[in-house]
């Protein structure tokens, strides 16, 4: 959800993995709306191992939300090495995030409030206040805790806190060292988790994923992708092609994890804990290996014109794919349960999002960039 400054050069590979982040949530959310298809393709497992079946790539595709936050760490981080922290710099870096995020938001807001004067069983009509709190993306958060007019605004403030906070995350670096600062984040992340898991013992914690995963319980995720910032020039092309290939045994390990653990995983316990920041290594090496230089197959294949364009317009992908799926829900309810009507689904929820998502960027996000560049 983070766009590459004007200041870094072009890394096609890096709106590959942005457009990967975005497509994999759009998928999610596909097979939960309209799991028909899904349904008669997890028929298709190993007969000892039914969670290992045909239905995995889209099961996964969540993951795409802790990928955002690796590549704003890693792309945000790396926008500052060699610059100053003077008050002018953070206050322009502040000014060029709440560009980046809030106008795109701003716009649909005022299309789904309209949308729910029409379709009250789709859009929820809220209140003022809570309206107000979701301008300011003030959602799940304390004291009021509101609730969001888009499931998918979960992650923003997330994201906006970590912007707030990486001017200070990049002082004491600079102060402290990496390994200090990088091991302070991890350890945050797990004090917090643990201290939810005990305040909601005996629960489903996936109720409260809000809170288990608010900043400090996701910190060491951005912190993963800082890390890949500041060691990235230290790898050689040799170096990438053998850290690509530990991060992908990495990665495929903490599924495996995942998977033996995920009956019990919502309980809480170890692997809650300590999970995200597991997958959030794996993934940063896999970000840095790639864009530092592990030629091959993965980097050609981000870095195709199709993958480039789907990552510029990731943000609005990421927007407004579940609006689209309510909608066409709620008027084709009978094509979430059959094979045909969930593919034909997902034929039109991408065409529509892929639209929306184009006039969001070229209509909004693009000339906002562009007016900030030129100032």
């Amino acid at each position: 959800m983070t766009a590459v400054s004007p200041s870094l050069s072009f890394v096609p590979a890096l709106h590959g993995f942005r457009a990967v982040a975005a497509m994999g949530v759009l998928f999610f959310h596909w097979v939960q709306v309209f799991p028909g298809f899904n349904a008669w393709l997890a028929a298709f497992h190993l007969p000892a191992h039914p969670m290992i079946n045909l239905t995995v790539p889209w099961a996964i595709g969540w993951q795409g939300v802790p990928l955002f936050f690796v590549l704003s760490g890693y792309l945000l981080t790396s926008q500052w090495l060699g610059r100053p922290l003077t008050a002018a710099n953070v206050g322009r870096y502040y000014l060029r995030r709440a560009l980046r995020i809030y106008p795109a938001v701003w716009l649909q807001l005022v299309v789904l409030l309209a949308l729910g004067t029409v379709l009250p069983q789709v859009f929820v009509q809220l209140p003022l206040q809570s309206i107000v709190l979701n301008v300011l993306l003030w959602v799940n958060l304390p004291p009021a805790f509101a609730p969001l007019l888009n499931d998918v605004w979960w992650t923003l403030p997330v994201e906006l806190l970590f912007y707030l906070s990486l001017p200070l995350i990049l002082g004491l670096q600079r102060r402290l060292g990496l390994g200090l600062v990088v091991a302070s984040m991890l350890l945050i992340t797990l004090a917090w988790r643990w201290a939810v898991i005990e305040r909601y013992a005996g629960q489903d914690l996936s109720r409260h994923l809000a809170v288990l995963d608010s900043l400090p319980g996701a910190l060491s995720v951005f912190g993963a992708g800082c890390a890949a910032a500041f060691l990235q020039h230290r790898l050689r092309p040799q170096d990438c092609r053998l850290l690509f290939a530990l991060s992908m045994l990495a990665f495929a390990g903490a599924q495996v994890l995942l998977v033996a653990g995920i009956e019990t995983y919502w309980q809480g316990g170890w692997l809650l804990a300590t999970w995200s920041s597991l997958l959030a290594v794996s993934l940063a090496g896999m970000v840095v290996a790639v864009c530092r230089g592990a030629k091959g197959v993965v980097q050609e294949a981000m870095s195709t014109r199709p993958m480039v364009w789907l990552g510029e317009v990731s943000f609005g992908i990421y927007l407004w794919h579940l609006p689209v799926m309510r909608v066409l829900r709620e008027f084709f309810p009978q094509a979430a349960h059959s094979i045909a009507g969930s593919l034909a689904m997902l034929v039109v929820v991408l065409a529509i999002t892929l639209l929306l998502a184009a006039l969001s960027y070229y209509g909004v996000e693009r000339r906002l960039m562009n007016l900030r560049v030129g100032r």
